[in-house]
């Protein structure tokens, strides 16, 4: 590999090897560096608890003022005990903190979820 000085405002080899096929940088080729910026996630895989059994035709209702918004359950768990508490699996928007989750069955009442946030590892910045 090639050492690289700068000199004022201009970046010099200190020998002649680079280029080629293998370089990849040849001599007074432009080094360009490109970064990608990765925003902040606006979908989240949420785990809920609802009281009521979670059906194959249940939907998660997001309410936020006066915005709707309907989503697939990915997955459910349905409690055999007496205490319902059936456990469900959504990707929901967690941009706003203030919405109310809610169970939506057709033909029965909505039921309200509780929402338990899910731990997701760091990212490391080199990858």
């Amino acid at each position: 590999s090639d050492e690289i000085s700068s000199k004022g405002n201009k970046l010099k080899f200190n020998s002649n090897n680079a280029g080629g096929i293998l370089g990849g940088i040849s001599t007074g080729q432009e080094i360009i560096a490109r970064m990608h910026y990765r925003g902040n996630a606006k979908k989240r895989l949420s785990l809920l608890f609802s009281e009521s059994s979670v059906k194959e035709t249940s939907e998660v209702v997001q309410r936020f003022g006066t915005q709707k918004t309907l989503y697939k359950v990915l997955a459910y768990s349905n409690s055999s005990s007496e205490i319902k508490n059936s456990a469900l699996l959504a990707i929901l928007d967690i941009s706003n903190k203030q919405s109310v989750f809610s169970l939506s069955s057709p033909g029965e009442e909505e039921h309200i979820l509780k929402s338990e946030s899910l731990s997701y590892p760091a990212q490391s910045a080199d990858k």
